[in-house]
């Protein structure tokens, strides 16, 4: 007997439930993207006003590269977290992409097997290596792996 369509949707809602519970869901609110380059934008104008000033000025140089290198270090590090949050945000959008590619391809394909078949071995897996101790590495069209443990004789 093949699985009815509703247990296919099942399993296919709970797989996705336990993918998004193992790679945890990359909604982030702490991370404000326009506060941060606000900032850089501003400590760029006081960089900008300090460069004018010590033009006019007759203090010491000494008081405005001190200054200079205290800004130019915040907007590096702010810069460096902008940069950082930025390639979080492209491999979270990446993972649920690949995801949403494997669920898909799972919801249209017809896994009611009865025996081998190539075409769906070859739309689902893109290679299989064998380990030490045992084990088997799968890995997924859309880069997804998945370890498993061969079952003993």
């Amino acid at each position: 007997m093949g699985k009815s369509p509703r247990c296919k949707a099942d399993v296919i809602e709970t797989l996705k439930a336990g993918l998004q519970l193992a790679i945890g869901t990359q909604d982030d609110d702490s991370f404000n993207e326009a506060a941060v380059q606000n900032r850089i934008a501003e400590l760029q104008s006081v960089m900008m006003d300090l460069v004018e000033l010590s033009s006019k000025s007759s203090a010491g140089a000494d008081y405005f590269d001190a200054k200079f290198e205290e800004i130019a270090a915040e907007i590096k590090e702010l810069q460096g977290q902008l940069g950082e949050h930025q390639e979080q945000t492209m491999l979270a959008q990446n993972t649920q992409a690949r995801i949403h590619e494997l669920l898909y391809m799972m919801e249209h394909t017809d896994l009611s097997l009865k025996e081998y078949r190539e075409d769906v071995v070859k739309a689902v897996i893109n290679k299989v290596e064998v380990l030490p101790a045992d084990r088997i590495r799968i890995t997924f069209k859309g880069n997804m792996e998945m370890e498993q443990e061969l079952p003993g004789e």
